[in-house]
């Protein structure tokens, strides 16, 4: 029997009122987003480094898996603190532009220990070759470096 994916359909925010209790703001459709993050990797003295230039945000580890996982930790975390704070996000100028990517991720889940939503938010990364600069010049890894 085929296993069904558990997608959510939309995001409830909330804005926390002085005394500390969370009402209702928005809903917000997420259903239909099937936005892709890259995942920009690079390798300089045995650590991976992973970025994403579309939510800025980028982690460093042992592996190119692990540096994969720990991006999708990480944008769920950036995501849960994303709607958590939603007025002061959404109107920020450098962090407008990622809401479609912050809903696009917690289509998959807004906490970082759930290891099944993260793992398959790691397959929603395109990964690519990213740039290391080795003496003042840049310069592409080769593809056989991420195989």
């Amino acid at each position: 029997m085929a296993q069904e994916k558990k997608v959510r359909e939309a995001q409830v925010v909330y804005q926390v009122s002085e005394v500390g209790t969370r009402e209702p703001v928005a809903m917000l459709p997420i259903a239909n987003l099937d936005l892709r993050l890259t995942a920009q990797i690079t390798v300089a003295d045995n650590q991976w480094t992973a970025y994403c230039p579309e939510i800025d945000l980028a982690t460093a580890a042992d592996t190119q898996e692990l540096a994969i996982t720990e991006l999708a930790q990480l944008a769920a975390e950036y995501a849960a603190e994303y709607l958590a704070d939603f007025d002061l996000y959404v109107n920020s100028p450098n962090r407008s532009s990622h809401l479609p990517h912050i809903l696009a991720i917690a289509r998959y889940t807004t906490s970082s220990q759930d290891r099944e939503a993260i793992q398959a938010l790691c397959q929603h990364f395109v990964v690519e070759p990213g740039w290391v600069t080795t003496q003042s010049v840049a310069q592409s890894l080769p593809p056989s470096h991420y195989a």
